[in-house]
């Protein structure tokens, strides 16, 4: 009975020893990209607030039937200190017919100035029925704090191929990524 314990020990420690000696460049990947995440940390300078909590941010999306869509999204911002972390953004109304879905998206965060910060996130389009999927979009921008509770931001596009995930169309300018409006923690009046 020890001696299983022991070999499932050392089973683990040999995993983990594998696991920590693998390169950096090889679990990041190295496409050519600028890790944002390596930067210098960047002007603490601004208004002093920070980016991270979650935001509800609405932004013009237009649709071939509808011009004027507003298509609408929760962003989460996590991170230690303010110069770097982990961004996940969950649609709301994403304009995809009913047996598409479209995956919460996941990126990363640099501040890249005051009351900036340089974003990379990547979502995925599904079919619901298969798990298929039929897009990689990846975003990248800067979101600027115009106050505490208020945030801007811009957006470039591009579709990445879903096995290489490497890019396969030009950067599309989705200008302006609309505005988003920190939720606050509140009281329910009674």
């Amino acid at each position: 009975m020890k001696s299983k314990r022991i070999i499932a020990l050392l089973g683990f420690v040999c995993v983990l020893a594998l696991v920590l000696s693998i390169p950096s460049n090889l679990v990041a990947g190295e496409r050519g990209h600028r890790n944002v995440n390596a930067s210098n940390a960047a002007d603490n300078s601004g208004n002093g607030c920070k980016l991270q909590g979650t935001w509800f941010w609405e932004m013009p999306y237009p649709q071939p039937d509808n011009p004027d869509f507003i298509l609408k999204f929760w962003a989460t911002y996590i991170g230690t200190g303010d110069n770097e972390g982990t961004e996940i953004v969950e649609w709301i109304n994403y304009p995809v017919p009913l047996d598409i879905s479209a995956a919460t998206a996941r990126g990363v965060w640099a501040k890249s100035g005051p009351n900036k910060y340089d974003y990379t996130m990547i979502g995925f389009i599904s079919l619901k029925e298969t798990g298929t999927i039929l897009q990689v979009l990846q975003h990248n921008g800067t979101k600027t704090l115009t106050s505490c509770n208020t945030i801007t931001g811009t957006d470039m596009m591009q579709y990445l191929d879903p096995d290489t995930m490497e890019p396969i169309s030009p950067p599309i300018d989705m200008g302006s990524s609309g505005m988003g409006h920190r939720i606050v923690l509140q009281k329910l009046s009674e």
